[in-house]
């Protein structure tokens, strides 16, 4: 029997953190559906609330009215928003700590990083964003960014270079990819996603190929279909 994706990506209860790209609201979406118990998405940067999803929308709360409403929000909804509402539609990171907020719920699942919707991304110092009291950390790859330009398909160009040692015209292949992976040393926890034509899988499997690490998933979060390479 094939596994369901939180089993495959080894999610359990606690907080959870998100970086990379390539769909990691969409992939935090379907996971925070799939499930069993409550749960709780969260941002260290902004994000717009998840459609169809209840959220706390109010700003300049302070720690305990912001557990109330959430904790209220919980008792009607399986799955909740939280976060400061900051304007313009969007919430930002929640007023009270993770460690709290741990306590809310069965499962958190927070997005630690932002790569301006480019399937790729190589990190400046400052990120990501992780959370306090991270449990997990799961990195997302886009395939759509393979055998592109790194110039256009990465955030941080500058920074991925200089991981890699490729040169300014070079195109993203995957074992540049997993070079710039490897070099971070961020998590060995990955998911390959945006793998959605035969194309994408071997490239995918070139990335997976090129780490040594033992738990990697490939697949699209857009056709529900996963597969692990350990």
């Amino acid at each position: 029997m094939a596994l369901a994706l939180p089993e495959l990506l080894q999610i359990e209860k606690g907080l959870t953190a998100f970086i990379g790209s390539g769909g990691k609201s969409a992939l935090m979406l379907r996971l925070a559906h799939a499930l069993p118990g409550t749960v709780l998405i969260c941002s260290t940067y902004y994000y717009y609330p998840y459609e169809n999803t209840a959220f706390l929308s109010r700003s300049h709360v302070d720690e305990r009215t912001e557990e109330d409403m959430l904790s209220f929000l919980l008792k009607e909804n399986r799955v909740v928003c939280a976060g400061e509402m900051v304007g313009n539609g969007k919430l930002g990171r929640p007023v009270s700590s993770f460690s709290r907020l741990k306590a809310l719920a069965d499962y958190i699942l927070v997005e630690a990083d932002d790569a301006k919707g480019l399937p790729l991304k190589a990190h400046e110092k400052r990120e990501p964003a992780l959370p306090e009291d991270a449990d997990r950390v799961i990195s997302v790859i886009g395939a759509l960014g393979f055998m592109r330009p790194v110039s256009e398909s990465v955030h941080h160009p500058e920074i991925f270079r200089l991981l890699t040692g490729c040169a300014e015209d070079a195109l993203a292949r995957p074992e540049l990819v997993a070079r710039a992976h490897l070099n971070e040393k961020l998590t060995q926890n990955v998911f390959v996603n945006q793998v959605e034509s035969r194309a994408h899988l071997v490239y995918a499997e070139g990335f997976v190929n090129a780490t040594d690490y033992k738990n990697v998933i490939v697949g699209s979060v857009k056709n529900n279909a996963y597969k692990r390479y350990a």
